[in-house]
């Protein structure tokens, strides 16, 4: 099964893996209020782990301060918008948009992206058409920055180095490298080389896959999921887990309670948890939305990598909306062609169940052939529980029907021991009164049955009959057991036969002579 991660990037720093594109949501601003769009794009990364882009919105008082996230220690915690006197953004913006571009580990943050980077507008000012102007400026900068991107392009194919045929070959050989998905291409000799990675729409070394997902449609279940590296085996991280559970609570104050669990343990030292975390005052569990959101805060990443002992990845869940898979599935992930991505969407087996991923690399391949060894392996050794049980409740049924038998035997000597007893009680009772007719009825009705049976010819004749002949068998097979063969006879036996034995080869000799002379005579003739 497959998880999907809504964590946050940065938009300097590439990830890991692949990137799905990047989505804005907008929310309609509100009086009073301040509204913050960010956008966050997670990572496919070793663990079969996709992600999507997702939008977290929340707003604040114009006339308030913003809020800010507490640290490790603090008792300020709260999952719905505070206000202090703090500078610092963490649940909701003053007066500001941010969003943050998918970088995915390509050719950075612009180069080569084959989608421009979509924007949010916010309200910003007083002016009603500022959110107009902001977009057409953006929009003006995608296209120089595409512009630009082209130009590079077509310079990592065609370089100038040397003006003569090694242009060419350098040209080729850059093309080959882009195809392969790594390597330095030389373009020109004012400009340091560009580094090719798997994740460039160049790269041939990509495929589409399908994973299973879930839909949010239980609400029961409010937890999120992180994934960890794994420091030393299982037990070590069960121990551990004591003390994330101090650390979070500290983090998030003495109003709620943390509940971790150890879910899964995936190849390459790490495992995923689940975190639930309960309001002590209403004894009700956060919303897993409501959760997950404030854990991918901007700010959150640092306490959380502080919480796990500097052991935290990336916050995960395995539920998506529809709107959160209708955005996942409306932008191709970044290096792979759009037509490509629509025949994907077109060929799903089940799109209730199913939703089409990408896998792009050697990496790729090798950690989704990590996990289905996993898998694998997970399955053998339920197999071997399966088995196990069953065999342990085959003895249970080979114990349960030697039981039942004795109990069957101990049940009817105690129905003929209480027949035999009320038998010996009803002729006490009835020893001094006459016979009745239904009793004089049954004697009559088995004094013609032993008459019946006394009969000779039927049958006590058969009987007898049978007896006789059980006791002849039963005397023949005492002769046969006493009887003791005599040498002399065997000598008689041994004798007899071999003069028959030699009577028949001369019989055949004389058979082949006379065969052979009539032969010889029919030569002659």
């Amino acid at each position: 099964m497959s998880s999907f991660n809504f964590s946050s990037i940065q938009p300097t720093q590439p990830t890991v893996g692949f990137g799905f594109g990047t989505q804005q949501a907008q929310q309609a601003p509100t009086f009073g209020t301040a509204t913050t769009s960010s956008n966050s794009t997670g990572t496919f990364g070793s663990s079969n782990l996709f992600s999507f882009p997702t939008t977290s919105t929340s707003s604040t008082n114009l006339f308030s301060g913003s809020s800010s996230l507490p640290s490790l220690g603090q008792s300020t915690f709260s999952f719905n918008p505070t206000t202090t006197t703090t500078a610092s953004n963490f649940l909701s913006g003053f007066n500001q948009t941010t969003s943050t571009a998918s970088t995915f580990g390509g050719f950075g943050s612009s180069f080569m992206n084959n989608k421009p980077a979509q924007t949010s507008f916010g309200l910003s000012g007083g002016s009603l058409f500022q959110p107009n102007q902001q977009q057409q400026q953006q929009q003006q900068q995608q296209q120089q920055q595409q512009q630009n991107q082209n130009q590079q392009i077509g310079s990592l194919f065609a370089p100038k180095i040397y003006n003569d045929e090694r242009d060419n070959i350098i040209g080729q050989f850059n093309s080959i490298q882009a195809f392969w998905g790594t390597g330095k291409a030389y373009y020109s000799a004012f400009h340091p080389p560009y580094e090719f990675n798997e994740s460039d729409q160049f790269n041939r070394f990509k495929t589409i896959c399908y994973s299973e997902i879930q839909t949010d449609e239980k609400d029961g279940d409010q937890k999120v999921f992180i994934l960890l590296r794994m420091v030393g085996d299982e037990s070590q991280l069960k121990t551990s887990l004591l003390t994330y559970e101090q650390n979070f609570k500290q983090a998030l104050g003495n109003n709620y309670s943390v509940k971790l669990e150890l879910k899964n343990i995936l190849p390459d030292m790490k495992a995923v948890l689940s975190i639930s975390v309960i309001e002590n005052a209403t004894s009700k569990s956060i919303p897993e939305l409501q959760l997950r959101n404030y854990l991918n805060q901007p700010n959150s990443k640092q306490q959380l990598n502080n919480i796990f002992s500097g052991n935290f990845i990336e916050v995960l869940f395995l539920s998506l909306s529809k709107q959160e898979l209708d955005t996942y599935l409306s932008v191709p992930p970044k290096g792979i062609d759009e037509r490509i991505w629509t025949q994907a969407k077109l060929e799903n087996p089940d799109p209730t169940r199913f939703t089409p991923l990408p896998l792009v690399g050697f990496n790729a391949l090798n950690n989704r052939f990590k996990l289905q060894e996993k898998e694998i392996q997970q399955q053998q050794m339920r197999l071997k529980q399966i088995i196990d049980s069953v065999t342990a409740l085959e003895s249970d049924i080979s114990q349960f029907k030697a039981k039942f038998e004795d109990c069957r035997r101990k049940h009817a000597s105690l129905s003929y021991q209480v027949l035999k007893k009320m038998i010996t009680e009803e002729v006490q009772r009835k020893r001094t009164l006459p016979i009745q007719a239904e009793e004089d009825k049954l004697r009559a009705n088995l004094e013609a049955i032993q008459s019946e049976l006394n009969v000779p010819t039927k049958f006590q004749g058969c009987l007898n009959e049978l007896m006789s002949q059980l006791r002849q068998m039963k005397f023949q097979s005492q002769l046969i057991n006493t009887m003791t063969p005599d040498k002399a006879i065997f000598n008689e036996y041994k004798q007899f036969l071999m003069e028959e034995n030699e009577g028949i080869m001369s019989l055949v000799e004389l058979l082949k002579n006379d065969i052979d002379f009539i032969n010889k005579a029919r030569n002659k003739l």
